[in-house]
């Protein structure tokens, strides 16, 4: 009985332990839209900012997309963005997001592609959540990473 409980203690030990990354994200906001009379809306948007990660990684960012809700097939946000951080490398991220209104919603966001260290996230997918007020916003990104990625984090 005791072998039994230590070898389940183990595993849920070892099959339990997963990293958190966190990045939160400070933007200034463009939105330019077109209303039709049926009070449908689409919306371009581009943002521009910088971020800051629980690794002590930081850098700057821009995303180009549109915000929809035109048809029925889709209604909500969708943006590419391009991140720079502090050793010069890149990452691209896509967020998609239904329309929860004009002051932010939450969504998931899927890395895309990535060099150096980030070449190996392409696929991971994560949870965020942004609000705005006036042309400024405020996000906060959480993803689950493998120890790989932890590691590679971690250099």
């Amino acid at each position: 009985m005791k072998l039994f409980l230590t070898t389940l203690i183990f595993l849920i030990t070892f099959f339990s332990v997963s990293f958190d990354y966190i990045e939160d994200g400070h933007f200034t906001l463009s939105l330019k839209s077109r209303k039709l009379p049926s009070k449908k809306k689409f919306t371009l948007y581009e943002n521009k900012g910088s971020w800051t990660n629980n690794y002590g990684n930081y850098g700057t960012f821009f995303c180009y997309g549109s915000i929809q809700s035109v048809t029925k097939s889709f209604e909500g946000l969708l943006v590419i963005c391009e991140h720079l951080d502090s050793d010069d490398e890149k990452f691209w991220v896509l967020y998609e997001r239904s329309n929860d209104g004009d002051e932010g919603g939450s969504g998931k966001a899927t890395y895309i592609e990535g060099l150096g260290k980030w070449k190996n996230f392409k696929g991971t997918k994560c949870i965020f959540a942004t609000k705005y007020k006036g042309s400024s916003g405020f996000s906060k990104k959480k993803c689950k990473l493998t120890e790989n990625l932890h590691k590679e984090l971690q250099k």
